[in-house]
């Protein structure tokens, strides 16, 4: 998860619960069925970054939010795509998924500080495809 974090700029909170079930499936498919190590290429290519707002209370108006933001989309059947590659059935409606997670006291300090960041916008490296690396 460490790479994701780094990857799209984000921290714990702001994964959705589909973010985690995409990131394990993508991880049991290459060890248990290919028979592989997770390959990040492979990760980039068939998963892109989507950034949820929440509706805002006017018709039309979305509100950044603190938790659950990014969700990880696997590519599709659309026309100008491919077909899903790894067909899962995940949820497409959390409604108030929110209003039932919870705060722990961090007494020991074991997880990483909360915080709080809100992302506003949509980056552009969460595209699908590759990071290309400059050459020296």
């Amino acid at each position: 998860m460490q790479v994701l974090y780094h990857h799209y700029g984000v921290e714990l909170p702001h994964f959705s619960p589909n973010a985690f079930t995409a990131a394990a499936i993508f991880v049991a498919v290459c060890e248990g069925y290919l028979g592989m190590m997770p390959h990040w290429d492979l990760w980039l290519h068939l998963y892109r970054g989507v950034l949820f707002h929440a509706p805002g209370g006017a018709i039309g108006v979305r509100k950044p939010v603190r938790a659950g933001c990014l969700n990880l989309v696997q590519k599709t059947g659309k026309a100008e795509e491919p077909r899903e590659c790894i067909p899962v059935g995940l949820m497409s409606n959390h409604t108030g998924w929110d209003s039932q997670w919870f705060y722990m006291r961090n007494d020991d300090n074991l997880f990483p500080d909360y915080p709080g960041r809100l992302i506003s916008e949509r980056p552009d490296h969460w595209n699908y495809g590759v990071v290309k690396t400059l050459q020296s």
